[in-house]
């Protein structure tokens, strides 16, 4: 069992991952009051997905790292960093925000050989993606990433819905992760290579998304 804590929920329509960076801009007043506390008492407080009026018990702790603007009205623009995860244990209401009573937890096992060499294969189908899409400027930055940090980025690479995010931080192994990650990017890059001699055949407004959507 993990440590236990009471720490302030923001439910939103997003999925916090561990070590993943998260901008917010908070104007409601209950939660410039959350905010405000938080940096006070230098807590995190924890994301929480509600997603067609469901609010799910699993979330992500976000550390404030930075206050990037500050407007005449008292709302702010933040940027925020995914720590630890956790299970909400009970919501308690006694504030004008949210707060859990909250259980972390973490992968169940350290990372074995096979992850690493899954990591390098990813490494390589990243490299390619990147050269489909130019949608991430330098792949060397993601040899900044630990497998276990890089076992959430490929969620987000690989456009998930929110649902099956929520199922990946839900794991409780960066190599089920990353072994899910490889074979959702290994379709990516096939449907953008499809794509991209559709496009050559058909002209630039048809491609492979369009016509099967």
């Amino acid at each position: 069992m993990g440590q236990n804590a009471t720490i302030p929920l923001f439910p939103l329509n997003i999925v916090l991952f561990p070590q993943q960076p998260l901008p917010l801009h908070i104007f409601e007043p209950r939660y410039k009051q959350m905010v405000a506390d938080c940096l006070a008492e230098q807590r995190d407080f924890g994301v929480v997905l509600v997603h067609q009026g469901q609010l799910y018990q699993n979330g992500t702790c976000a550390r404030i790292e930075n206050i990037l603007e500050r407007f005449d009205d008292g709302r702010l623009k933040i940027l925020t960093l995914g720590k630890g995860r956790f299970r909400v244990r009970k919501v308690l209401e006694g504030k004008p925000y949210l707060e859990g009573d909250v259980e972390f937890w973490d992968d169940k096992e350290s990372p074995s050989n096979g992850v690493e060499l899954l990591f390098r294969q990813l490494h390589q189908l990243i490299k390619e993606y990147t050269f489909l899409t130019g949608k991430l400027a330098d792949p060397s930055l993601i040899e900044d990433y630990t497998p276990y940090g890089f076992s959430f980025l490929l969620a987000e690479i690989n456009m998930y819905s929110l649902t099956r995010q929520q199922e990946i931080l839900e794991m409780t192994s960066a190599e089920e992760r990353l072994i899910q990650g490889l074979q959702s990017l290994t379709q990516l890059i096939q449907r953008l290579k499809l794509d991209q001699k559709l496009q050559k055949i058909l002209g630039s407004r048809n491609s492979f998304f369009n016509i099967c959507n």
